[in-house]
């Protein structure tokens, strides 16, 4: 559920290295974008996880390549993806190959880190309970932290960075802290989509992964990068959101 304050300030720092025009995407649901539950701005919700796909394909062949052909730019885009918007960018490329130059994964979704046990049966005996709650009409029931309640450590060690952000969405009343059960079931089914349709995307890619990652499977990051062609894989210290980490992590990315 991250808007587009949670990169401002990496976006402002790639500016400064010389990369741009940047272009920031809220997904469906998200941020600025239009809820999907209207009498619950404060969750996302999807029906269907291509839908995420679908989005990010128009954005880039349309407002991002108009604005680019209009600036007189002929190279394709670098794209940076991450969480979430891991799957959906590998899935953006495995349907278009030549959509971006290159992309970089920072902690993709690739498989949802659920412990051991769950880790055993492929996550999905919550996907499966997830589609059940979803069959019985449950699917816009809500699960995630309370409006305000700080996420805490699970994603980054800068807590002041992390609370500004988390300031910054309350201010503007975009935060999103919660995901509805069809979300919870639909993205299961986006990882699972991409360990079964292969094969890996052919776009040149880096995946950086946290050292102290606790919502993403590792192995799962490691067996993509052996897999895939073109794909390094760099490991960092700290915490999901490496992008939000202290300066001493972020400024290696």
């Amino acid at each position: 559920g991250e808007t587009v304050y949670r990169y401002v300030e990496f976006a402002q720092e790639m500016r400064e290295r010389g990369y741009g025009p940047i272009y920031l995407l809220d997904h469906r649901g998200q941020g600025f974008s239009e809820r999907a539950i209207p009498e619950k701005p404060q969750a996302i919700h999807v029906k269907k996880f291509d839908s995420y796909v679908d989005d990010l394909v128009r954005f880039i062949e349309g407002p991002v390549g108009v604005d680019l052909k209009s600036k007189g730019i002929k190279q394709k885009p670098l794209m940076i993806a991450h969480s979430m918007g891991g799957p959906i960018a590998e899935l953006a490329l495995r349907r278009r190959p030549e959509l971006v130059e290159r992309v970089a994964y920072i902690t993709p979704m690739f498989h949802v880190n659920m412990g051991p046990k769950l880790a055993r049966w492929d996550n999905k005996p919550v996907r499966i309970v997830s589609e059940l709650l979803c069959f019985a009409g449950c699917g816009t029931k809500t699960v995630g932290r309370k409006p305000g309640e700080p996420r805490g450590k699970m994603v980054s060690h800068d807590l002041q960075r992390l609370e500004a952000a988390d300031q910054l969405e309350v201010e503007k009343g975009i935060q999103t802290p919660q995901a509805s059960l069809s979300w919870v079931k639909e993205s299961l089914r986006g990882t699972e989509k991409l360990r079964e349709q292969g094969p890996k995307a052919k776009t040149s890619s880096v995946i950086f992964q946290a050292e102290g990652e606790l919502l993403v499977s590792n192995p799962a990051l490691y067996e993509y990068a052996c897999q895939a062609d073109q794909c390094t894989l760099a490991e960092l210290p700290g915490g999901h959101s490496l992008h939000q980490e202290g300066d001493d992590i972020r400024l290696v990315l």
